[in-house]
């Protein structure tokens, strides 16, 4: 499940992947590539110990000389050996420049001294290790200490050219393809931690995943071009005008509540702006196209949307019924072609929650499933007003709408316990606003 759930914040997170390894594998590749070119030649040099009569004394010798190996490596790089070679070469740089430039490695267990040298063409660079390694063992054999024989005093230790520098024939550097591997493989580390910390910080509700497992998803409702706005579905008998997901979540509706049909729907959402508007009259307008009479009221008294969204007359509705200005008869609204009943809102009344509260809105409700199969009302937002809570006693369920990218998981938790704390049937939740799978839009475009 954790390998999941990480493979579903690297999907939803993408940008975050995969900018920072482009990013930075273009800067680095662009910088490696105005850099100048560098190239580097190598020389070698062999060590060994002189002046030993016996096979001891040669022993003590090559161990003697493979321990100084080290200082001789060190010596390479001193104002000792590079002041010399710069008086030779004619070389504008100074010794600590120069010593830049020089790398000097031994061989393991041997006593061979590599001398590796950049220069800015081969040629400079070939003939640089060249006299540095020729000085190194002029410098060695004066250093050393001195053995007296016949002949005069010689020094103990001798430095033998093993192996010129030649002129290389391709550059060392820089190296545009390793440096840009390495950049992409660190942004693609920092992408991944970046990803990761974005998914933690964000407390939005996104998809599925972010909700709590006690929630039933009933369906999700997605954004697609082709749907048309609320004010056209269902006023013509091409039923393809009104998004397919509604449908779904109609049928949906039926196997949760099996054993107790629904027969009065309460459709909320935690925070306004969630669409459970758009989600009332879709949902009104699926179960009407089932020839289930249905009935949408706008139970929203502060803010009513369904007469703006529907283009029906708003000026009196529930609110006047409640108070017996009109009747029901008088000021229910068909709506499109299969049947719906729409009651708007109707005046705005001074105080909201107690009209939805009183014993009229219970005795009206009830009527009204007498009269209808199904009764979907559209309440304002939980977190909002308290509206909501004074109607979940007076239908037989609740439904959730959560806007993608509206909510977040906190304000989640604290809309359901509100519906918990007042013993609510929640039947679950419709994410509203979710992406149009690839494979989905082009069935919607048929």
């Amino acid at each position: 499940m954790e390998i999941l759930h990480f493979l579903r914040t690297l999907l939803r997170r993408w940008p975050w992947v995969v900018i920072p390894p482009l990013v930075l594998g273009v800067l680095v590749a662009g910088y490696s590539i105005t850099q100048p070119k560098v190239y580097t030649a190598k020389a070698s040099s062999y060590f060994s110990f002189e002046g030993g009569r016996s096979a001891s004394d040669l022993n003590q010798g090559a161990n003697y000389t493979l321990l100084q190996l080290a200082s001789f490596a060190s010596l390479a790089t001193q104002p000792i050996v590079l002041d010399q070679v710069i008086r030779d070469l004619g070389l504008p740089e100074t010794s600590r420049d120069l010593a830049k430039q020089i790398q000097v490695t031994t061989s393991a267990d041997t006593v061979i001294l590599d001398i590796r040298v950049d220069a800015d063409t081969p040629e400079q660079a070939a003939r640089i290790a060249n006299k540095v390694n020729t000085v190194l063992g002029q410098v060695v054999r004066s250093v050393s200490p001195q053995s007296s024989d016949a002949s005069g005093a010689t020094s103990t230790i001798q430095a033998t050219v093993v192996s010129e520098a030649t002129p290389p024939t391709d550059p060392s550097g820089p190296q545009t393809t390793r440096n840009t591997l390495i950049a992409l493989f660190a942004g693609l580390l920092l992408g991944l931690l970046l990803a990761i910390a974005r998914d933690k910080m964000d407390t939005r509700v996104l998809g599925p995943d972010d909700l709590p497992e006690s929630l039933s998803v009933l369906g999700p409702v997605s954004v697609s071009k082709h749907a048309s706005e609320p004010a056209s579905w269902g006023l013509d008998e091409d039923s393809a005008r009104m998004p397919q997901d509604f449908v779904r979540i109609q049928a949906n509706l039926r196997f949760a509540s099996v054993d107790s049909p629904v027969r009065s729907l309460l459709v909320t959402s935690g925070i306004p702006g969630e669409g459970k508007s758009t989600v009332a009259v879709g949902l009104a307008l699926a179960v009407a196209e089932t020839g289930a009479r249905t009935l949408l009221i706008d139970a929203d008294l502060r803010r009513p949307k369904l007469g703006r969204y529907l283009d029906l007359e708003s000026s009196v509705g529930l609110a006047d019924v409640l108070v017996g200005g009109v009747g029901f008869d008088e000021v229910v609204q068909e709506w499109g072609t299969r049947g719906l009943k729409v009651l708007t809102a109707g005046t705005t009344p001074p105080n909201p929650k107690l009209l939805l509260d009183s014993h009229a809105m219970s005795d009206f409700l009830a009527q009204a499933e007498e009269r209808f199969d199904v009764v979907v009302v559209d309440s304002p937002p939980l977190l909002a007003v308290v509206d909501p809570l004074t109607l979940t006693d007076k239908v037989d369920a609740v439904l959730l709408v959560i806007g993608r990218g509206r909510i977040r998981k906190g304000q989640l938790a604290e809309a359901v316990g509100s519906l918990a704390a007042a013993k609510a049937n929640l039947l679950g939740v419709v994410l509203n606003r979710m992406p149009l799978p690839r494979d989905r839009a082009e069935k919607y475009g048929y």
